[in-house]
């Protein structure tokens, strides 16, 4: 239950940050919240079976311990999270590339007349 309550936090927490970049930028607020919480909920179920994976072919006794899987589950979720965080980011620096270079080609327009 607590790990649910983390990744439910995590993923509102996305939406909010997505939503506020988008609307930073004019695009679509709810769009993009739902784009930021898919990308934290597949990268995390992505992450949790490819980790999932190395350990039962590496060590598959370590898949019986509670206290690992516990631990298991925060670094998944730290992953997906950072994950979130760097496609954030991504979406950010170009956004402002974008924005920079049409206020540049207004600013040719307006001297041009």
């Amino acid at each position: 239950m607590l790990i649910w309550g983390i990744i439910i936090g995590i993923a509102v927490f996305m939406y909010r940050h997505y939503g506020e970049l988008a609307f930073e930028y004019n695009k679509s607020r709810g769009g993009f919240g739902a784009l930021g919480v898919g990308i934290f909920i597949v990268g995390y179920f992505v992450i949790a079976f490819l980790i999932g994976i190395l350990i039962a072919i590496a060590k598959p006794e370590m898949l019986s311990d509670v206290g690992t899987i516990f631990i298991f589950e925060f670094g998944v979720i730290g992953l997906a999270a950072g994950l979130a965080a760097i496609v954030r980011a991504i979406m950010k620096k170009s956004w402002a590339k974008q924005r920079a270079s049409a206020e540049v080609l207004d600013q040719d327009q307006i001297s041009g007349l």
